[in-house]
């Protein structure tokens, strides 16, 4: 060899690799000449992805918050609050990272679905994009954009994934699957074959991979991902060199896998299924993921499959023998192909065992837990794909896949209609699981809803029937449910069927001793029966029920301030004043700031009464003023015994003492003793119509009619008995 050639040797030796042309092809400007081609056909086909993305669900803007949003997002106060952020992800340890996001959401759009929902939806197109970019690395050489793109436009396409977008919550799984996603990609680039790896990427890689795992409980698999990756990336061969790499990945699964266990627990929560039951579980649902999975028909957001609590339990030995099956081919994919769709086809199957052992809820099947695997199973399409050869075979299977593709996002704009509509997302599941609880349920939450708020009675009776005939079909599938005997209590109650709701209470109280709505809801009825009938026991037995509801955590502006008015019936003014403020921090309306207002100036006159009173019964403890001071301050506190005993003490000394007299008789009508006020204290007065008639009218005006009729009829003697003293 001349020592010309040598330097052109040097150059052969030193070429770059096809991975190295391609990064700098995608760092290009796009259209640079032929060299950009490349590069653009990468931005249009992601593009493409997110156009078809953007069509099939540009309807999910206007779909509220349902169900479950309510409960974790909208009644949530801990989460609105950003001094109380660890609190709200407390109440939930697993993915902090997802409820951050959710709780940064709300701060930044709170109340307003449709922010929850563009996150979503950007989210699932991102994830679309890397999932045909992983297509691109993973796929054998050379391959064809089209190609790599079919797996990213299934995933974007696809009907089972719309319960992650559509409900605000279900963003653990797009965002798992986006931090899943991008540290694959950014393993791909950091590790490739006979190349020294890339320790900004991989770091970067690893930190995805964390997060991944902050985002979705499941997310401890990811190493695995990353593993099959790298096995596909290398055909099985050249790994050994990087496998100390995978490490980073494992210590970081084990940390937080440690964090989680000292601190509550993977899937510990109260009230979780047991281990063995989410087992069975597993094995009962496989076959319908992956029916789901391939034909996403009958989709439901309640699919009303019972928890499977041993091995004889319908459904568990069949899927045992699925889960097999499954297992041998994809294990024969990975052995003998070496494909993306094996790395695929096996991160859903393991994504569904994670998600059933780590979840803490009693729902058997739940199509968003399907959402983390499906972001990699979609690889198997464009896996199958390059294994046609034969190009009428190719076109023929390109149409089909088109056709397919096609009718997926058309369902999937159908099933997102749905969601826009509360009434039709629910009826849809309760006509397609007729026996299903919750959706009756929820139904009947639905027209109670409707029936508080319409303004004409008509809309309001036929609103409410309809609650009522849902709600008692729910509690005829699933009796003793305290939240269904909540709400039908309520509703019995909108009817007017009071000691129905009493029963219905106290049957959802004996199936849950502190559940919280029906203690609100009794304590309320008990408390509105004993303002009617003046009756004290029940009104502290209404007490005791507000006071139970209120240590169960948030209650609503609305109860809170019957709870002070109840309060302050009884005199406790002090206590109402805290209630009536902790009301208006939750609900700041301008109707209770006033009524706050008004019982602080109650409070302020009534503490210048008793320091008055102190004052003068200090100097003289016999003053009839300081005595007459002292019972109206106890009659305001509601002490009426000690006030009458007071009182009556002042009148017998002082008989000609007006305003005493008319408070004793004011006091006594308040205690049902009216007659017995107008037998013992008949007035001494000159004037004893006029006075018997100012008490009357005192009474009628502060709701003692029967006393003030009494002391009408007494106004109605004394006139008669001054007019036969003129005679």
């Amino acid at each position: 060899m001349t020592q010309e050639d040598q330097p052109e040797q040097g150059r052969r030796d030193q070429a770059p690799s096809a991975e190295d042309t391609l990064d700098k092809q995608l760092a290009e400007p796009v259209l640079k000449g032929q060299k950009g081609m490349g590069a653009a056909l990468v931005w249009a086909s992601a593009l493409l992805i997110v156009v078809v993305g953007v069509f099939a669900y540009g309807n999910v803007l206007n779909i509220p918050f349902h169900f479950e949003d309510r409960e974790a997002l909208v009644d949530n106060a801990a989460l609105h609050d950003p001094g109380r952020l660890l609190e709200a992800m407390g109440q939930r340890p697993l993915a902090p990272l997802t409820w951050f996001t959710l709780a940064v959401n709300w701060w930044a759009a709170p109340d307003k679905p449709g922010a929850f929902h563009v996150v979503n939806l950007l989210l699932h197109l991102l994830n679309g994009i890397l999932v045909y970019l992983c297509c691109r690395k993973l796929l054998p050489k050379p391959v064809h954009e089209p190609v790599a793109m079919l797996s990213g436009m299934a995933l974007v396409l696809h009907p089972l994934a719309t319960e992650s977008i559509d409900y605000a919550v279900g963003r653990f799984g797009p965002l798992g699957a986006c931090f899943t996603l991008a540290s694959i990609l950014l393993f791909l680039h950091a590790v490739r074959p006979r190349e020294p790896v890339r320790p900004m990427s991989l770091g970067l890689s690893v930190a995805c991979c964390l997060a991944a795992i902050l985002s979705h409980p499941a997310c401890f698999a990811a190493p695995l991902a990353l593993l099959g990756a790298h096995w596909v990336r290398t055909r099985g061969s050249g790994m050994k060199p990087h496998l100390a790499v995978h490490t980073g990945y494992a210590a970081a699964a084990a940390a937080v896998a440690a964090a989680y266990l000292g601190f509550a627990g993977i899937g510990s929560a109260e009230n979780a299924p047991p281990l063995a039951h989410r087992l069975f579980t597993f094995f009962a649902t496989f076959p319908a993921y992956l029916r789901m999975l391939v034909a996403p028909y009958d989709l439901t957001i309640d699919h009303n499959l019972p928890m499977a609590q041993a091995w004889s339990d319908p459904g568990v030995a069949h899927g045992m023998l699925v889960v097999g099956l499954f297992a041998a081919f994809v294990t024969l994919l990975l052995s003998y192909r070496r494909c993306a769709g094996g790395v695929g086809l096996a991160w859903y199957g393991i994504i569904l065992a994670a998600t059933a052992l780590t979840t803490s809820s009693d729902a058997a099947l739940v199509e968003r837990r399907a959402y983390l695997g499906l972001a990699l199973v979609v690889m198997a399409l464009s896996g199958a794909f390059t294994l046609i050869g034969r190009p009428r075979a190719r076109v023929a299977c390109g149409i089909g896949v088109a056709l397919v593709l096609l009718a997926a996002g058309l369902h999937t704009y159908r099933r997102n209609e749905l969601w826009r509509d509360e009434l039709f997302l629910w009826g849809d599941a309760a006509q397609k699981a007729p026996t299903a609880p919750r959706p009756q349920e929820i139904l009947g939450r639905y027209f109670l809803t409707r029936g508080d708020a319409a303004t004409d009675q008509l809309t309001k009776t036929r609103c409410y029937g309809l609650a009522l005939d849902r709600l008692e079909s729910a509690n005829a599938l699933r009796p003793g449910n305290p939240e269904t005997l909540a709400d039908l209590a309520l509703t019995l109650k909108r009817h007017g069927r009071i000691d129905e709701a009493l029963s219905a209470l106290l049957n959802a109280l004996e199936a849950d001793a502190e559940h919280q709505r029906a203690l609100m809801h009794m304590a309320v009825i008990l408390d509105e029966r004993a303002r009617a009938a003046r009756d004290h026991v029940m009104r502290l037995e209404a007490l005791d029920y507000y006071a139970r509801a209120a240590e169960g955590g948030a209650v609503p502006a609305q109860v809170l301030s019957r709870y002070a008015d109840a309060l302050a019936e009884t005199g406790d003014y002090e206590g109402a004043e805290r209630l009536l403020a902790r009301a208006v921090r939750t609900e700041p309306s301008q109707e209770l700031k006033n009524r706050l207002a008004g019982l602080r100036a109650v409070i302020e006159r009534l503490t210048t009464m008793e320091e008055q009173a102190e004052e003068i019964l200090e100097k003289d403890p016999d003053s009839l003023a300081g005595l007459f001071t002292r019972a109206r301050a106890l009659a305001t506190r509601n002490r009426l015994n000690e006030a009458i005993r007071m009182l009556e003490s002042v009148v017998e000394r002082d008989p000609n003492a007006r305003q005493p007299w008319l408070l004793l008789g004011h006091i006594m009508a308040r205690e049902d003793r009216a007659e017995q006020f107008v037998r013992k204290w008949g007035t001494p007065f000159k004037d004893s119509e006029a006075s018997w008639t100012e008490l009357a009218r005192l009474c009628s005006t502060s709701g003692l009619p029967e006393a003030g009729r009494v002391y009408a009829d007494a106004a109605e003697a004394a006139a008669e008995a001054q007019a036969e003293a003129a005679k």
